[in-house]
């Protein structure tokens, strides 16, 4: 670049002009770029690519300067190949000198090829030199162009793939890295954007911008991309990007409406004025911008900290907001969810999460945005009494709790109480890591949680009400389990014996009296229908299929005979499912024989589908049938009442909906632990 400006001085009588100065101080961004990458000890890998570019770019900017030599015409041309070649590098080894997956090897060595046969190509097509009114030299005087111009066409070609190609592996890199990675893309992308708009100024809307600002249009953009470069690279203040974006937003927008509306009121009263009053018309219309301006700036900072920060300003809305999702919850499980999710979006946080205090022990609820910490819980004492001692929102917490708050990012803890009793803590980490919490965002979670508290004692009582239920299941399916033993060993063989005595005096007594004949036959009888009544009693307690075929195969059968019962095509899909709690196998069992009667009474389908499926420690049930479907507005009756109640009392859940192509869809999840 200073070969370059000499050249100029020494060529002019004069003082070099401001444009070409700009001009060149706009490529200095890459030699400087590879300098400081350099010194601050940067992956070479990444720092050569810089050097490249540097070089090309000034030996373009030294032909452009000297005298309209061939030889010098060349040599430019040259350089803008070796420049345009180094920037697919800058873009696939961004930004640790690595290219994101091996799959991305194989772009460099044809990247390379290109540019070099971008060179030969050059050196044999003859033809006007790019920096100067001079044609360029060729080799054998231009004799090989034949050859040199349809090879320096591909290698172009080439290129220019490759650099889409770079850029699409940046968005592969931005997609699967993490948050600093994500941050140093979203500098260069903010930056290249800023690049892009001179370039389709002066090219897609063929607009000249002569002299000095025609150089500042692009030497603005180039110095503003390198700096995004070496903020990236060298992570200085990595995480302002946010606020950079923000500003730049807000205030480029607002140019734009005032120039607009300047515009617009000058060209409606000139129009109603017949151009008359020139000076009038200006100083109405700067009056009538300058008035609206304020206003304008207010809105679109609004609108802008809306996009970035959510509803923090506004945090009557976001718990009006939480209020109407969770009149909404269908399932008391899901509640704690929802407070995290509207806290999240509400206010762009990437982490929020709630745990549970009982006692010493702290347990995550719900989360979002990461792992909040061990599904157990931590015993952490010290933690649990400085946050029941706590009045304020507190910073980090030391201890286990700490430990895993912090690896979540977590740097404001809240207490949520109920009634005045510590119940749990809202959780929360900023936007950008390192970055303090506003006095909005304080506010506004402040707010948030002076709810949330009711949530998590809802949650609780809840979560006690289901262990309580799943106790008094497992009593009851206890009890009947012994009462179904005394039935069948008991009083079943004891009906069974006295019906044989009384046909053994049938059989002996062929001289009693008639009387006392029909008085035996109605015993017997009447003793038979006390046997049938044993058995039904017995399968109804307990189906005596689920202890002898195992659930599975007691499904299998039980979708069978009521395929042959009802004249209906069933199909039944089973997955071996191991050992089954006795409470959750009676409770598919039952919820499946009840799934079944109602296709049979309501829905007029022809054909059934029943699946079984363990998955993630649970079971899973799935009964379709094509039948009419759901009827609009039907919520069910005692029947599907008595399945959701049999779901939740083993901590499961039931839903009925329309199965895609027509019917009904019952789906059960039911938990698949050991008994306690």
């Amino acid at each position: 670049m200073v070969a370059a400006l000499a050249l100029t001085a020494l060529r002019r009588p004069g003082p070099v002009p401001a444009a070409e100065l700009v001009q060149a101080l706009g490529f200095a961004g890459f030699p400087a770029m590879a300098v400081l990458l350099t010194a601050r000890r940067a992956d070479p890998r990444y720092a050569v690519p810089w050097s490249t570019a540097a070089l090309g770019w000034s030996v373009v900017m030294v032909a452009g300067a000297g005298p309209a030599l061939p030889l010098l015409g060349t040599l430019g041309d040259l350089g803008w190949c070796v420049a345009v070649t180094s920037t697919p590098f800058l873009l696939l080894l961004f930004p640790d000198g690595r290219v994101p997956a091996p799959r991305w090897r194989v772009l460099p060595p044809v990247v390379l090829a290109a540019g070099a046969a971008a060179c030969v190509g050059t050196l044999m097509t003859p033809g006007p030199a790019g920096t100067g009114p001079v044609d360029r030299w060729t080799v054998l005087g231009g004799r090989l162009g034949p050859v040199g111009e349809p090879l320096l066409f591909a290698s172009v070609l080439v290129l220019l793939v490759a650099v889409l190609a770079a850029i699409a592996s940046l968005v592969v890199r931005y997609r699967s890295g993490s948050t600093p990675v994500r941050l140093q893309i979203t500098w260069v992308a903010f930056a290249a954007l800023s690049l892009g708009v001179p370039f389709a100024v002066l090219g897609l809307a063929n607009v000249a911008v002569p002299g000095v600002w025609g150089a500042l249009l692009l030497a603005v953009p180039m110095l503003a991309t390198c700096a995004a470069v070496a903020v990236a690279v060298l992570r200085h203040r990595l995480y302002d990007i946010d606020v950079i974006i923000r500003r730049t937003v807000v205030y480029g927008l607002l140019t734009a409406a005032v120039v607009a509306g300047y515009v617009t009121v000058v060209g409606t009263l000139s129009a109603l004025l017949q151009g008359r009053a020139r000076w009038p018309v200006a100083v109405v219309a700067t009056g009538l911008v300058a008035v609206a301006f304020q206003p304008a700036r207010e809105r679109l900072q609004r609108a802008v900290n809306r996009l970035l920060y959510g509803d923090r300003d506004e945090p009557h809305e976001v718990v009006a907001r939480l209020a109407d999702r969770l009149a909404t919850t269908p399932e008391p499980a899901a509640m704690l969810p929802t407070v995290v999710d509207t806290t999240a979006q509400a206010l762009r946080l990437p982490h929020v999460s709630i745990w549970q205090v009982d006692g010493d022990v702290l347990r995550p609820a719900a989360t979002t945005g990461g792992t909040a910490g061990p599904e157990t819980g931590v015993v952490d004492a010290a933690a649990a009494d400085l946050i029941r001692a706590a009045t304020e929102p507190l910073p980090r917490i030391g201890g286990d709790l700490g430990a895993a708050l912090d690896a979540a990012g977590v740097t404001l803890v809240l207490p949520l109480r109920h009634a005045g009793d510590l119940v749990g803590v809202l959780c929360a980490a900023p936007r950008r890591r390192g970055e303090d919490w506003s006095d909005p965002d304080r506010r506004a979670l402040t707010q948030l949680a002076r709810h949330a508290g009711a949530v998590v004692h809802a949650d609780r009582l809840t979560a006690a009400l289901r262990r309580s239920l799943g106790d008094l299941t497992r009593s009851r399916d206890g009890e009947r389990r012994r009462i179904q033993r005394d039935l069948h060993d008991g009083l079943g063989p004891t009906l069974a014996a006295i019906r044989l005595h009384v046909e053994t005096c049938l059989d002996a007594g062929t001289a009693a009296p008639e009387w006392l004949r029909r008085e035996l036959e109605r015993i017997d009888e009447l003793v038979g229908q006390a046997g049938s009544d044993v058995r039904r009693l017995v399968h109804g307690l307990h189906p005596p299929t689920l202890d002898q075929l195992g659930l599975v195969a007691a499904l299998d059968r039980q979708v069978t005979q009521f395929g042959r019962d009802t004249g209906m095509t069933t199909r039944f899909t089973g997955e071996a499912v191991g050992d089954t709690p006795a409470a959750v196998g009676i409770t598919v069992y039952r919820v499946t024989q009840e799934a079944l009667t109602n296709v049979a009474k309501h829905s007029g389908a022809a054909s059934v589908d029943v699946a079984l499926w363990h998955h993630d420690s649970h079971l899973h049930l799935r009964v379709d049938d094509d039948g009419a479907g759901l009827r609009p507005g039907a919520g069910g009756g005692a029947g599907l009442g008595g399945m959701r109640d049999r779901a939740a009392s083993v901590g499961g859940t039931l839903t009925l909906d329309r199965r895609p192509g027509g019917g009904t869809r019952l789906t059960l999840t039911v938990p698949n632990a050991a008994e306690p």
